[in-house]
Order: structure tokens, then sequence, then C-alpha cells
């Protein structure tokens, strides 16, 4: 069975900074580009502890200078941590092909890592080496884990009183199975 329990998140206090300056895409869909658009953006840019400023200094950084600046950001209070072990509720809406809205909500918890063989929780995706050994490093140098993962759960359809019918979050073919048609929100 897997372990998932409540956690105390290291967040942006909202009194010391912008969030819309500090957050930023996930780290494997920034353009090589656009790296120095988001180093430049803020100084407590999230991306300044998860990326190099550019791909070429990326293959020699051990991430000491992540490390550093993590230890610097708690220090002046930029990053707090949460008093109280908590499950993190995580809405996203976007805009899939076709210019249908929809909107995924799941959560953050820990999340017990057991070994691969039991198939408790299985990959997400085919992942390369070296993003794998990229992600590694910078576990191993700052000691938190900076990209969380998703990690959909299927979920049976329900039946409504109403109709008789299963009722399942994403009316077709969907890309996680935790999106649901925004006209749909707040329904199970």
């Amino acid at each position: 069975m897997t372990d998932v329990r409540p956690f105390r998140a290291l967040r942006y206090d909202p009194r010391r900074v912008e969030l819309a300056k500090v957050l930023a895409p996930v780290y494997d869909v920034v353009a090589p580009e656009d790296r120095p658009l988001y180093w430049e953006r803020d100084p407590y840019n999230a991306l300044r502890l998860e990326l190099t400023k550019s791909v070429e200094e990326e293959a020699a950084t051990d991430y000491a200078e992540a490390a550093e600046r993590l230890v610097e950001w708690r220090r002046a209070g930029v990053l707090v941590r949460d008093a109280e072990p908590a499950l993190y509720v995580l809405r996203q809406t976007f805009t899939a092909e076709g210019g249908r809205t929809l909107a995924r909500t799941g959560f953050l918890a820990a999340l017990r890592l057991e070994d691969y063989a039991k198939r408790i929780v299985r990959p997400h995706e085919r992942t390369l080496a070296g993003p794998k050994a990229d992600r590694l490093k910078i576990l191993r140098a700052t000691r938190v884990n900076l990209s969380s993962s998703r990690a959909p759960a299927r979920r049976k359809p329900r039946t409504t009183a109403a109709s008789g019918t299963g009722s399942r979050r994403c009316a077709t073919r969907p890309a996680s199975p935790w999106c649901a048609p925004s006209s749909r929100r707040g329904r199970s």
C-alpha cells in the first residue's frame, strides 16, 4: 500500500515577495533562451534554485550555489517552513487543444519511496538518464525536493442518484485522471 503523509512545506512568504515574480514553470519546460528572463525577473525567482542561468553551466554544476541560496533565502525569511504538517491542495486550470478549459485538482504530500520491484509507485513517464542525474545532484546538494512529481491516481466513476450513471471527471480522453471540465468544477 502507498504510504502518503502530510509534511511541513517550505514556502515563499507572500509578505516578502511578489508571488507572480518568483513562481516559475516546472524546470523541464523552460526553454534555454528563457532561463535568463526568470533569473532577471526577481532575485528570489524559483528557477534560481532549480536551474543554472545558462544550459552551458549545467553539466559542470554541483548545485552548491543553489544550496547556499536556499540557506540564504530561509535565513532572510523569504522561504518559511510551515509549523504543522499538512496536505496541500493544488488546482491548475489550463486551456487544452481545441480551446477547452480544463482544471486538474490534486494534492502535495510526502510519499514513501519503495523498491521499484514492489510496483507500489510506478514511473509516470519515460524519463531520461541526464535529467534524472541532474535532479539527483540538486537533491543531494540542497537536501530539499525542489521538483515535486505529479502522481495521478485513478478514480472509479461514481454513480449519481439523479442519473444512475457513472460520472467521470473528464468527458473525453483526459490527459490525466485529475482533470475536469471547468464547467463541472466542484462536482465529483
